[in-house]
């Protein structure tokens, strides 16, 4: 039988700590390291005994003291004071980290499991000792054959590029209740059934981004589970509130359901910026880019156009279009030309990310003659907008085929067939002409029933020219036109 794996427990803190990536390496990164750094820079520390926990010369202090306690302990060669006092150094104390290793080294030749593993980790990231990965391989194979440390196991998985053993290693450390290996276990199971058993072992230990799969799962009823949008809600709610090794994403994806309602009989707004706020806090640009929709819907624009900003400096190119159109508002007074130069800075960047929006709203900033531009820009930009279906962009091809603008050929055929296509999402423009085209046989075989469909359409939505055409035409407009 393995050995029981004990964790040191300050050390299974600091190692619980999840990123935000779908994969959890945090074993291949120093985050659990530089999370634990002291954010203070006290300008002195004054011999006098500190006893205020707010004043930030308490940490420092205590800090020191705490060092001083295990020095003494660790002359009783302790090889867990020792690798405490490790740690301590590693974490702590930036120009001792070489320290730190040293007694990793002393407990680990003691055959002290978690120093084992960590000196081996630490040879692997080259911290407080020159990389070497030969170095830290041997320390992580002992870690693994002779402690049965399931960090070992999933460390080397991660290392190994073999299918069937990087599969072995991930089940060894699966068995052993490590989350992260069940998740990844579950990645390369290519049964369905063995996949969702080992997805729902990773999910009910705590791993966020295993129980927001599991949502996803139910959400649209894929790999073998039934289409249940309840138990897609409370499986990211789990992941948003109770998961262990957290995932930012779990914050949006209960946020949708709480903004949509999804499993519920109501919209609950409050829980929903909750959920996006914590996903902001955690690093997720796109936790910003849905508080900024959202505060937009509700009318507060400052809150909006706050998160929008932050969503485009982390190059969310929704956000970036509307920060940027929020800046280049004629009636934004207040507004510097650095400001207005931002905001133009972040529609390009959104444009060449090709988004319809920010690419229709930029050829609209040159046609106006608000920026310099040629037409072949234009034409460039519009014709991106108008294939990804935007429909503001589609109508505007067709005015300019039918008018032979911008680079546009001449093209009665193609405007016709540009206005259909508008039409066909609702337009009230496009479909008068499409109407007017139908009614004269412009550009298509005349048909003045298919004309009088559309006009009809057209007139529904308020359009004055579309009703007076229905009139001329001896058509009886719709009751209420």
């Amino acid at each position: 039988a393995a050995p029981q794996h004990t964790m040191f427990p300050s050390f299974q803190k600091a190692l619980s700590r999840s990123l935000p990536s779908s994969r959890l390496q945090w074993c291949a990164s120093s985050t659990f390291i530089s999370s634990q750094k002291r954010s203070y820079r006290p300008k002195s520390l004054d011999k006098k005994k500190v006893t205020n926990p707010i004043d930030p010369r308490f940490l420092k202090q205590q800090s020191q003291e705490i060092a001083q306690k295990l020095q003494k302990l660790q002359n009783e060669h302790d090889p867990a004071q020792v690798f405490e006092l490790g740690l301590h150094y590693l974490k702590n104390v930036e120009d001792k980290k070489e320290k730190g290793v040293e007694l990793f080294k002393v407990a680990a030749e003691a055959n002290y499991s978690e120093a084992v593993y960590i000196l081996g980790w630490c040879y692997l990231h080259g911290e407080g000792v020159p990389q070497d990965k030969d170095e830290a391989m041997k320390w992580l194979r002992k870690s693994a054959d002779q402690h049965h440390n399931p960090l070992a196991f999933f460390t080397l998985a991660e290392l190994t590029e073999d299918k069937p053993q990087q599969k072995e290693l991930f089940m060894k450390a699966s068995k052993r209740n490590y989350p992260p290996a069940m998740y990844e276990l579950a990645l390369l199971e290519e049964d369905i059934e063995q996949r969702n058993y080992w997805m729902n072992q990773a999910a009910q230990h705590g791993h966020g981004a295993a129980m927001i799969e599991m949502g996803i799962n139910h959400l649209y009823g894929y790999s073998g589970c039934a289409e249940d949008p309840v138990t897609a809600r409370s499986w990211f709610a789990k992941a948003w509130k109770k998961a262990t090794f957290k995932d930012a994403r779990a914050g949006l994806y209960a946020g949708d359901c709480y903004r949509k309602g999804v499993g519920m009989d109501e919209v609950k707004p409050k829980k929903a910026i909750l959920a996006y706020e914590w996903a902001a806090e955690r690093g997720h640009p796109m936790g910003h880019q849905r508080l900024g929709e959202m505060y937009e819907e509700m009318g507060d624009e400052t809150k909006a156009v706050e998160h929008y900003a932050l969503a485009a400096e982390a190059g969310i190119p929704p956000a970036q279009y509307k920060y940027g159109a929020w800046l280049l508002r004629p009636e934004q007074e207040s507004i510097t030309e650095e400001q207005k130069e931002d905001g133009l800075r972040n529609i390009r960047n959104a444009a060449k990310m090709e988004l319809p929006h920010a690419q229709y709203y930029l050829a609209k900033l040159i046609v106006s003659k608000a920026i310099e531009g040629e037409d072949e820009e234009v034409k460039n930009l519009m014709k991106s907008a108008a294939s990804k279906g935007y429909t503001p962009a589609v109508v505007f091809v067709g005015d300019c085929h039918l008018n032979g603008e911008h680079g546009f050929p001449q093209n009665i055929r193609a405007a016709v067939h540009q206005y259909k296509v508008a039409a066909e999402q609702g337009d009230e423009i496009a479909q008068y002409n499409l109407g007017a085209a139908y009614m004269n046989g412009e550009g298509v075989d005349k048909n003045e029933e298919e004309g009088a469909r559309w006009l009809q359409k057209s007139a529904a939505k308020g359009n004055v020219k579309a009703k007076m055409l229905l009139r001329d035409n001896d058509f009886v407009c719709s009751p209420g036109l």
